[in-house]
């Protein structure tokens, strides 16, 4: 039997963000599959449209990709139109034909018969209304809308995300599957490189410290986070990274905000880091407990949403809306998260994912997906 031909829309890799690392990752790993599948990339970008090209054709020389990549110059309100009001400009009439197309979930293309998958990585713009951009919201709105009314497959990362597409947007449950995230590759280092990149006095950090990683926004619980990290402030300081939201917070003696920081700077911060704080209100998968506990770092979590799902009994759980509860554990990750029993429960729930375990389950979604539109 022939392998499937497959269509894959890597437009994200150009945002630095969890879903570039996604996509970047899940590319590498179909490609490096022992059968694989045959991979055509696709992409479109108008002002960063030579830059798209080049990390295209690195990421395809990385999944033994033959094809050259399609890279358009079109921007994305120009598809947003083309694709959703006009309706025209199919996905078989801007790239050669391929059996199942992988689209990004931001912007879903028409099509004639292709069928069509995308990857659904959360749906907090719908369950948390103040963080939602009017424009953002509809369209994802837009590109979830089509996948229903074409009877796409999706794929979500995590039990969580799947329960919310069944509840928010009525998807059929036989039409969703769960493939989860793995940490991405981007991010892997030994341990002699992060020593010698990991520059405390650069970042002015001199004392031990806690770590939280992601973008500030509501969901992501910082102010009661900064609350419970006061209890502690006398021995530790509070690292935050992220790429956006971080000058909202008011400047205080032992918090450090870093900003966006290079991914060997951030495996070196994990790697030396007293512990993760990461009690979200709601993650759609929560990249970083994974991110942390490839370098041993111990992590206090949510009891909710995907975070317990994917960090099991390896991470310190607590209840997000609950102060004293994060407080509770915090003091029982500096006490217990570097004993040799969480360590080992760590490792253990870190090898329970994989990019090749996950590429393995997205190749069956793409034969569902062909097996249900021939």
């Amino acid at each position: 039997m022939p392998p499937l031909k497959i269509g894959f829309d890597v437009t994200p890799i150009l945002y630095n963000r969890g879903v570039s690392r996604y996509t970047s990752n899940i590319v590498r790993a179909l490609g490096n599959l022992s059968e694989p599948p045959e991979l055509r990339l696709f992409g479109s970008s108008f002002r960063a449209n030579r830059s798209l090209k080049t990390m295209a054709l690195d990421l395809a020389s990385e999944a033994h990709v033959k094809s050259k990549p399609t890279v358009l110059a079109f921007p994305p309100s120009f598809l947003k139109t083309m694709w959703y009001s006009a309706k025209r400009l199919s996905i078989e009439s801007l790239m050669e034909k391929v059996d199942v197309f992988h689209a990004w979930e931001e912007l879903i293309p028409p099509t004639y018969k292709t069928p069509t998958v995308a990857t659904i990585h959360d749906l907090a713009l719908f369950k948390f209304e103040m963080i939602a951009h009017p424009q953002t919201k509809e369209k994802h709105t837009l590109a979830l809308k089509r996948l229903l009314e074409t009877k796409s497959h999706v794929i979500a990362v995590s039990q969580t995300t799947k329960r919310d597409l069944l509840e928010l947007f009525s998807f059929p449950e036989d039409h969703i599957h769960v493939v989860p995230e793995a940490v991405p590759s981007e991010i892997v280092f030994d341990k002699k490189t992060l020593i010698a990149s990991h520059e405390l006095k650069k970042f002015g950090l001199t004392r031990p410290y806690m770590l939280w990683v992601g973008v500030n926004e509501p969901r992501k619980n910082l102010d009661r986070i900064i609350e419970s990290w006061r209890a502690f402030k006398k021995d530790y300081d509070l690292v935050l990274v992220g790429s956006a939201g971080l000058d909202q917070v008011k400047p205080e003696q032992g918090i450090k905000k870093l900003g966006g920081v290079g991914m060997t700077e951030l495996a070196a911060l994990y790697a030396t880091s007293s512990g993760l704080v990461f009690p979200s209100l709601y993650e759609g998968f929560g990249l970083p407990i994974l991110e942390a506990f490839q370098y041993g770092c111990p992590v206090v979590t949510s009891n909710t949403s995907s975070m317990s799902e994917v960090s099991a009994d390896a991470a310190f759980l607590v209840d997000p809306s609950d102060v004293d509860s994060i407080k509770q554990g915090i003091t029982e990750m500096l006490e217990k998260g570097k004993l040799p029993a969480k360590q080992k429960k760590m490792k253990e729930r870190l090898g329970s994912f994989s990019w090749k375990k996950s590429a393995e389950m997205t190749l069956e979604v793409y034969r569902k997906a062909k097996n249900g539109r021939a």
